[in-house]
């Protein structure tokens, strides 16, 4: 090593700077491998890393930011100014929001929970639509398998979670000559068309529907009995967020369906 100021300073191998932090090696080489924290130097001659005192507060913000449930890569955009504190708390809503649902899915399961209404916001998003009219409920299972065979054609990146849901446009539950659309939520498209629409955020009644879609006529009971006993406007179409495969309407009672209504409450 030469002579440098930098070298004056004292340095530190990689196994004593890890272990002031009460880190292990691999964590500071996974953390190097990342690109969000390098050693001050590295010997040609042996490959052994050196850390000095100045990198203790930098490794400390990014521990900082690991606590605060930061991925590698959000830290490494963070550190370049690609991501932001907000960026990051959007990122914590919809983790929660989508927690929130598997809870609820989780409590229908084990408890058979059902018929509890919640008021709920369905956030803004783009969606790619397929709008038809199906002829019964069977029928819309098919062309419900064909609109995903559709959406992996059309090159689609869908957003993570459970995203596939259907919108029934009739005024009253029809089981015959129903008009529908399916839609999936999708990432920002760069440009809307007739297949890719904008939904605007909206507040909903919400009902977790458990078993066959042949009762789900009662889960639409409660929710329109709700809204009249406590004064709340139906303003929209029902939709309905399939929570479980397709697949368990045709071999159990075990479906799954979120019913929603859009509300204006006075």
């Amino acid at each position: 090593m030469n002579n440098t100021d930098d070298t004056e300073k004292k340095l530190f191998k990689i196994k004593e700077f890890a272990s002031i932090f009460g880190l292990t090696v691999k964590a500071l080489k996974v953390y190097e491998q990342d690109n969000i924290f390098f050693p001050a130097y590295i010997d040609k001659n042996t490959g052994y890393r050196y850390y000095t005192s100045d990198q203790m507060y930098e490794l400390s913000y990014i521990l900082s930011l690991k606590s605060l449930n930061y991925t590698h890569k959000e830290i490494h955009d963070f550190l370049k100014n690609k991501f932001t504190l907000m960026d990051k708390y959007n990122n914590l809503l919809e983790q929660k929001k989508t927690l929130d649902l598997m809870l609820d899915i989780y409590d229908v399961y084990l408890n058979k929970n059902i018929n509890q209404v919640k008021i709920k916001e369905i956030d803004e998003h783009y969606a790619f639509n397929y709008t038809c009219i199906v002829s019964n409920i069977d029928d819309a299972i098919k062309v419900f398998s064909q609109f995903n065979n559709l959406i992996i054609s059309k090159g689609l990146n869908l957003k993570k979670g459970i995203r596939a849901y259907a919108v029934f446009h009739d005024e009253e539950i029809k089981f015959q000559d129903i008009n529908m659309s399916f839609r999936s939520i999708i990432e920002k498209p760069k440009k809307i068309n007739n297949e890719i629409i904008k939904v605007l955020k909206q507040k909903v009644i919400s009902v977790i529907h458990y078993g066959s879609y042949e009762t789900i006529y009662e889960t639409y009971e409660v929710l329109y009995s709700y809204a009249k006993n406590n004064d709340i406007e139906i303003i929209g179409d029902a939709m309905e967020f399939y929570l479980s495969s397709s697949y368990a309407h045709n071999i159990s009672n075990s479906f799954i369906t979120e019913v929603c209504i859009p509300i204006n409450i006075k």
